[in-house]
């Protein structure tokens, strides 16, 4: 395996970011320090990659964002706060869609290198190892954003958790006992983190779970639509439903609505994002609001710290901080 800067650092005893910045000729690194990496990477035999020499010294003003889809109004929204908060700091956004596909993710991070971004904020459906390692010998820092793939690098993230177990306890306390869950990719630390808030609601009111009623699919209308139709052809169909996305949510609605099912007469829901369409709707939508506006601002002011520090706050340790929700009770179950 090639020799990587976190080899270096290793064998100096410091950490991986004053070996990139000695690389990057930063002011910040002494020359004495300086020189005992620059030995120690000819003894090493390190070579740095393509990515990296082209971004040597390079200041594009650029920062990358990753995200799913714009059709997500969370996504939509905190795109456009991101790119005014990057624009405050002299930051200019290239913006592109994974479509949580991670084959086209991974292109789009190769692309981002190629197009010499300066930092990087990603929604990740994954990130492999030799991606991790390509972005820390280019020196360019990497905030995961609302998903958890890697424990190595910075994170904002939402408390998903508390979140579905305070919509599931609320269905609890109207009387529901069936209460079906509608997820997107199991794999995406979202969906887990939202089945165990869920799980736990559940336990804590001694409510047998039901595996029938949890629906894991694609964060996408198409499922939301496959699901609600399933939970409606149960011998015992749910009497409530949490759709953890708004792309989930318009499949539910338009589901029920083919079948006639009034809300909240027949069926509860709660929803996850709180859009102006769902209190526009009618019912109006009770739903889970995200800080969308506190998460933009956190996630762009670490960026601009690493940027600023090329550090891991003085140390190796990456920093992972989580925005509160909150419930928006509305008409749709019953109140």
């Amino acid at each position: 395996m090639p020799v990587t800067i976190r080899d270096i650092a290793h064998h100096l005893g410091i950490s991986h970011s004053t070996v990139s910045r000695a690389f990057r000729g930063s002011p910040h690194v002494s020359e004495g320090l300086r020189q005992r990496i620059f030995d120690t990477a000819r003894e090493l035999n390190y070579r740095p990659n393509a990515s990296a020499r082209r971004l040597k010294d390079t200041r594009t003003g650029l920062v990358g964002l990753i995200i799913p889809d714009l059709r997500n109004d969370f996504y939509a929204s905190t795109a456009t706060l991101i790119q005014q908060a990057l624009a405050a700091e002299g930051y200019r956004l290239l913006l592109t869609m994974s479509c949580n596909d991670p084959i086209i993710e991974a292109g789009y991070l190769r692309s981002m290198l190629e197009e010499r971004v300066e930092g990087l904020i990603i929604v990740p459906s994954s990130l492999g190892d030799q991606t991790i390692r390509d972005y820390d010998e280019a020196g360019v820092p990497l905030v995961q954003f609302v998903r958890l793939a890697s424990d190595r690098l910075d994170a904002v993230l939402l408390e998903d958790s508390e979140a579905a177990r305070g919509a599931t306890d609320h269905l609890l306390q109207l009387g529901h006992r069936r209460i079906a869950l509608i997820l997107g990719q199991s794999h995406f630390s979202s969906s887990s983190d939202r089945l165990s808030g869920y799980r736990k609601a559940l336990e804590v009111a001694a409510v047998r779970e039901d595996e029938t009623l949890i629906k894991i699919g694609g964060y996408n209308r198409a499922w939301g639509f496959a699901a609600t139709q399933s939970l409606l052809e149960l011998s015992s169909p749910p009497t409530a439903i949490v759709a953890t996305s708004n792309e989930l949510m318009v499949g539910v609605l338009r589901a029920l609505g083919e079948r006639q099912v009034a809300i909240p007469e027949d069926i509860s829901l709660v929803g996850f994002g709180d859009a102006d369409w769902c209190v526009a709707w009618r019912p109006p939508l009770t739903t889970v609001e995200y800080g969308v506006e506190e998460a933009a601002a956190m996630v762009v002011r670490i960026l601009i710290q690493r940027l600023r520090e090329h550090s891991q706050d003085g140390s190796s340790h990456p920093v992972h901080r989580r925005v509160p929700c909150r419930l928006m009770i509305r008409q749709s179950t019953g109140n």
